[in-house]
Formats: C-alpha cells, sequence, structure tokens
C-alpha cells in the first residue's frame, strides 16, 4: 500500500491495494494510521460496488443506515431520482450533523457519473488552523461553547433567530473531541455554527468571521476535481467540506456512505437522515 500526500495540509492518495478485496490487518492499520495523519484519503479510477464503500467505511467507524431502509447507502445527485440535494447551488462550508448531538464520524462519496466542466468539492481543516490563529484567540477559545442550528439543508446560513421551532439546535464544545484525530477539531463551521454561549453576537460574529478568514485560505484547504471511480473517505469532525455550484452540462451523481463513533448510540431512535434529507431533497 502507498501513501501520497495531496496538499500540505489534507489528504493522501491511497494505492497500491486492491480496494474491492478484503483487506489484512496490516492494510487496516495502515489506513487508520493515514487517516489520522491525512484526515481524508482518495482512492481514484476503482470500479467500485457499493458493498466495497460500506467495507472500506467500516475500517474507521461503524456504518450507519442513514435511510433506515437497510440499504446503508444514499445518492447525492441532480440526475436520480430519490437523490439529495439535486439543486445546483454551492454549498457552504460545514460537517454533516454537527447540530446534532454527536457529528457523524467519517463520511464517503464514490463519483458515479460527472459534468463534462470541473465540479469540485472543497474541504477545509479544523484541526491545522488553530496553528494560525493569534495567540490570544487561541487563549480566547479554550473552554469556549458555541450554539448550532441546522437540519434544513446545506445552501444557506441558518440563525436560531430565524430558523423555524423544528429546526435541531445543540451546543457543543467548539474545541469537539474527534477520536480519529491526535487534537480536538475547532468545529466553528460556515453553515450550522450560529454563536458563542454567553459573548456578545457582534463579537461572536467578528471572530467567526476572523476563524473562517483563515479556515478557508487556501494553505488550509484541499480542492478535489472529481474523475468517474474516484472515491474519498474522510474524518468529518477534521475536516469541514463545501461544494462549488454545479455546471448544467451533465449528470453529477455520487454515492454517499457513512459512519458514526461506535461509542454513539443516540441515533438509533431516527429513521436515519430522513429528517434532513427529506428537507433537502429536491431543493
Amino acid at each position: 500500500m502507498q501513501l501520497d500526500r495531496l496538499s500540505e495540509r489534507i489528504g493522501a492518495l491511497v494505492s497500491g491495494f486492491d480496494p474491492a478485496s478484503p483487506l489484512s490487518e496490516e492494510h487496516k492499520t495502515t489506513l487508520r494510521e493515514a487517516m489520522r495523519e491525512h484526515a481524508l484519503l482518495v482512492i481514484r479510477q476503482q470500479d467500485l460496488a457499493v458493498e466495497d464503500q460500506i467495507r472500506l467505511v467500516g475500517v474507521f467507524a461503524r456504518v450507519w443506515d442513514e435511510m433506515g431502509d437497510g440499504s446503508r447507502h444514499i445518492y447525492v445527485s441532480n440526475a436520480r431520482e430519490g437523490a439529495v440535494l439535486g439543486r445546483p447551488d454551492g454549498l457552504l462550508f460545514h460537517s454533516d450533523c454537527v447540530y446534532m448531538s454527536a457529528p457523524l464520524s467519517v463520511l464517503s462519496l464514490y463519483a458515479m457519473e460527472m459534468p463534462r466542466s470541473p465540479s469540485p468539492t472543497v474541504f477545509a481543516n479544523n484541526v491545522t488552523v488553530v496553528n494560525d490563529l493569534p495567540a490570544d484567540l487561541q487563549t480566547r477559545l479554550e473552554g469556549a461553547n458555541g450554539f448550532f442550528v441546522g437540519g434544513l439543508g446545506g445552501y444557506e446560513r441558518l440563525r436560531d433567530a430565524s430558523a423555524p421551532e423544528e429546526a435541531k439546535r445543540v451546543e457543543h464544545p467548539i474545541f469537539f473531541p474527534d477520536p480519529l484525530a491526535d487534537r480536538p477539531p475547532l468545529i466553528v463551521d460556515e453553515l450550522y455554527f450560529d454563536h458563542f454561549i454567553g459573548w456578545d453576537l457582534d463579537e461572536s460574529d467578528a471572530v467567526r468571521t476572523e476563524i473562517h478568514r483563515l479556515m478557508y485560505a487556501d494553505r488550509n484547504t484541499y480542492v478535489h476535481d472529481w474523475e468517474v471511480g474516484d472515491l474519498i473517505i474522510w474524518d468529518n469532525v477534521a475536516l469541514q467540506h463545501s461544494r462549488r455550484p454545479v455546471p448544467e452540462d451533465g449528470p453529477r451523481t455520487l454515492r454517499r456512505v457513512v459512519g458514526l463513533d461506535p461509542a454513539v448510540t443516540d441515533y438509533e431512535h431516527l429513521t436515519g437522515a430522513a429528517l434532513e434529507l427529506e428537507a433537502v431533497r429536491g431543493r
């Protein structure tokens, strides 16, 4: 198995093994160590069945059946009936389900169809950005908690004051414990983060803006230009992801499989991600 760094702070290209075959314990260990170091793994141009994708995600987390129908996968597509996030609009930077009591642990996308024009996904590192913060701001953020609002799509920021009553709301330490990362990531995202608890709202927004200036800088991001057959698996808590507007010169379909931290049990009462996915379907 070979690992080649993709960018300064995010990602490794994994090659030299057959992802469609059962993995040895040595390969599993190598992949887990690579995830801890790089937070994102790319396997390029493979013909992977959904069972292969599920098995690979299972190396890092407990695979979750998002829709509660036993399939353990969904589609993100502008062309496939029953898929989600079909609008061509870009998506704001976020970590999935950070507005829940626990975010998802691992996400994966496998490219099945891509338009003729580039249609990239962009990733930002919640861990390494901390090194870029001024020392006084790092000190200020230690022990801070954030208020998150979400559950109704990824196109526009939700705010506590204007979100509907049924929108999910939760408080989290902004340095969130992540068993896949060496240090707690700073989970101040663009989509779901509303404010720092106990702070003046103007000051909270100013600090949010400063964090995002550093978070989404070129040196702290990785842009993946998809090709059919690409599989990306990433640490959803260590990274944020966003989508640029989708070109309208062809179908764009990705198969999604996600995983939970095995210690998390409070998702079991949900019928998968159906509550959120119904809200964003076709929007």
